[in-house]
């Protein structure tokens, strides 16, 4: 049995994310962390958070993109590989593998999302 974090699910976390601090910047590393629905889709709409003015200033929306929800072990990253070998055929690309965990990938405009 896989005892990883991510086996019981990011959902307890971001409950707590939107309860506590749904809007959230971290100085360290300089970006925001945005919890809920309406916060995201309306980030987005910002002049400034288009894909080409994010891009063009080196920023860019991370999203984890969980596709092994109830499995566990093998089963687990057998999902995780065959989306990512999904979304290579459609025109993304691997960025990195971590064997076993989750499979970074890019879109065809090179914006980078995690496969868990």
């Amino acid at each position: 049995m896989d005892d990883s974090p991510y086996d019981a699910g990011p959902f307890p976390v971001y409950a707590l994310m939107r309860a506590e601090a749904p809007v959230d910047r971290n100085p360290d590393l300089e970006f925001w962390e945005l919890s809920r629905h309406a916060d995201v889709s309306s980030a987005l709409t910002l002049p400034t958070t288009t894909p080409t003015a994010v891009r063009a200033r080196g920023i860019r929306l991370h999203l984890d993109v969980r596709v092994s929800r109830g499995a566990v072990g093998e089963e687990r990253w057998a999902r995780v590989t065959a989306e990512a070998e999904r979304l290579v055929a459609a025109g993304a690309t691997r960025v990195a593998v971590f064997d076993d965990h989750h499979v970074v990938m890019a879109d065809p405009e090179g914006n980078e999302f995690c496969l868990c």
